[in-house]
C-alpha cells in the first residue's frame, strides 16, 4: 500500500490493511480505493448543502502564542530537549512565536515548569 501511494506522489502515509496481506490483493484494493476517492464539491452536492457553510464554519485565524525560556533544559530527558528544539529555544530569556495548534499546545504542557506564556 506504502508503495503504491508514495508512487503516486503521496507523502507520510499511515495506513492499515484489513484481512488480507497478499501483496497483489493489497495493491488492487489500494487502487479501488483511490479510484473512489470524491473530492469536497462532489460530496456537498451529494448532500444538498453548499461548500460555503464548510468553508466559513472551519477557518478561523490562529491565534498566537509567545514562549519564554525562563529555566535551562541542561539535564533533562531528551523528549522535553526536543520541544525546544521544536520551539527553536536556543538561550536562556529567548522569547518565540508560534501559532496555537493543539501539537504546539501539547509541546507547551510538556516543558511548562521551564517556560513561561508572554502576552
Amino acid at each position: 500500500m506504502r508503495a503504491v501511494l508514495e508512487s503516486a506522489g503521496v507523502k507520510d502515509v499511515l495506513a492499515k490493511s484489513k484481512g488480507s496481506s497478499n501483496p497483489h490483493n493489497l495493491v488492487k484494493a489500494t487502487l479501488k480505493a483511490l479510484l473512489e476517492l470524491r473530492d469536497a464539491r462532489t460530496v456537498a452536492m451529494q448532500r444538498g448543502v453548499t461548500m460555503d457553510k464548510y468553508l466559513t464554519d472551519n477557518i478561523s485565524i490562529m491565534e498566537k502564542i509567545k514562549i519564554k525560556q525562563v529555566r535551562s533544559r541542561i539535564g533533562r530527558p531528551k523528549d522535553q530537549k526536543k520541544n525546544f528544539r521544536c520551539f527553536r529555544l536556543r538561550k536562556m530569556n529567548a522569547v518565540v512565536e508560534h501559532n496555537a495548534t493543539p501539537q504546539i499546545l501539547g509541546m507547551v504542557a510538556k516543558v511548562k515548569h521551564l517556560i513561561t506564556l508572554v502576552e
